[in-house]
């Protein structure tokens, strides 16, 4: 499991109890486990949330529980998980008043067979089972093993910018709608709009946080800058972004509540908002390699080992012109921040402009492992023949964490 990279990690398992005990009422009182879910992640949110950092233009650093709701090992775990190894951990060596540790205990024994993990072992068809005894390969000299997760979770973050809150809320209310009205899962849509309710409320309390700590900041410049992070928090909260802090804020709050660890074609979902603000003066080259920075040290915050993807570049952006001026913006964020993430990609064609090409080469030679090179002309017909699909889909590859 993963280290979460901030200041100062929670020092005992209350937020641990408080979401068991969260996700015991939500089992007694809903039946859906969409609502069970909705119910768990405002359990999760904003308990889970670190302060806003010194050095952080944008918001949103997390410590996933060692119990909790994910989709993989490098967000806590898969479904509902609880890391027994921890838990067992703290009971042994961690001190404690006698109610603390009969929660521990609790806990142990609570989800031992009700995680998400246990239960999908448990439903697998026996033939498999024969096959696949064992899901400890990090600890097993296994032959084989499943490796249980929601690997490579990429949402549609172009359409997240573009419409946010009104739009999304919109067509979750017309589905439900339409499922009230033909019979359908209307609980699964009501569990959707509870979400997006729940994205906005985080986004108001890294907002009150921002101006907290602009009211004592002595600091002119780091001032303004919490200024400007508390104005993009409140704008989201009801419209779609109008500008790249905006939509570099939004993109980042969703990404870690879902919680996600590929980050998508970054420059087509931000490169619009770049080319507007430069063109229109709210924004210098230098302040949008200085945001794209920060977005960056929040991804490699979250330690998540082979993922961590950015992608730009290649053939099937929906904006190629300024999705390219972005690219030089984002690849020399990279140049500029040496951290292990994000694996930080570059698709390429014969189309990509001469620029493009030498500010990746440039920070390759000056000691950067990124930006990975992805070669379209030899993918995109690669993927074609692979997976049987047309080049209009083939275009839309994104590679998978590692691979």
């Amino acid at each position: 499991m993963n280290n979460f990279k901030v200041k100062n990690p929670r020092k005992d398992l209350r937020f641990e109890i408080a979401f068991t005990k969260a996700y015991r009422e939500a089992v007694d009182r809903y039946a859906h486990p969409a609502a069970i879910e909705a119910a768990c992640l405002r359990a999760q949110f904003p308990a889970i949330l670190h302060p806003i950092q010194d050095e952080d233009l944008l918001a949103g650093r997390i410590q996933m529980g060692v119990v909790g709701l994910g989709i993989q090992h490098q967000t806590g775990g898969f479904g509902f998980y609880a890391n027994e190894e921890k838990l067992v951990s703290e009971l042994e060596f961690k001190a404690g008043n006698a109610r603390y540790r009969e929660d521990l205990h609790d806990l142990l024994t609570f989800w031992k067979g009700r995680t998400t993990n246990a239960i999908v072992l448990r439903e697998m068809p026996e033939s498999i089972r024969e096959a696949l005894g064992s899901d400890q390969w990090r600890h097993l000299p296994l032959p084989a093993s499943p490796i249980l997760r929601m690997a490579g979770a990429y949402v549609d973050f172009d359409k997240l910018v573009r419409v946010w809150l009104p739009g999304l809320r919109k067509e979750v209310l017309e589905y439900k709608a339409r499922a009230e009205a033909n019979g359908g899962d209307a609980e699964l849509f009501a569990a959707m709009a509870d979400v997006l309710d729940l994205v906005g409320e985080v986004c108001a309390h890294y907002e009150r946080q921002a101006l907290d700590l602009a009211a004592k900041e002595p600091e002119v410049r780091r001032k303004a800058e919490l200024g400007r992070m508390a104005e993009a928090l409140r704008n989201i909260q009801t419209a779609p972004p109008a500008s790249l802090r905006e939509a570099l804020q939004l993109a980042w709050i969703y990404a870690i509540m879902a919680p996600l660890i590929e980050f998508g074609r970054l420059d087509e979902y931000a490169g619009d908002f770049y080319v507007r603000d430069l063109e229109s003066g709210v924004i210098t080259e230098e302040e949008a390699v200085d945001l794209v920075g920060s977005l960056y040290r929040l991804i490699d915050h979250l330690d998540c080992e082979t993922d961590g993807r950015v992608i730009v570049g290649g053939y099937g952006r929906r904006n190629p012109e300024n999705a390219d001026r972005f690219c030089l913006v984002a690849i020399e964020a990279c140049r500029r921040v040496k951290e292990v993430l994000p694996q930080f990609t570059l698709r390429f064609n014969k189309d990509t402009p001469k620029p493009v090409w030498l500010a990746a080469m440039r920070c390759i030679e000056e000691g950067r492992t990124y930006p990975l090179l992805y070669n379209d002309e030899v993918l995109v017909p690669g993927v074609m023949k692979a997976f049987g699909v047309d080049r209009a889909r083939a275009v839309t590859y994104m590679p998978l964490g590692c691979g």
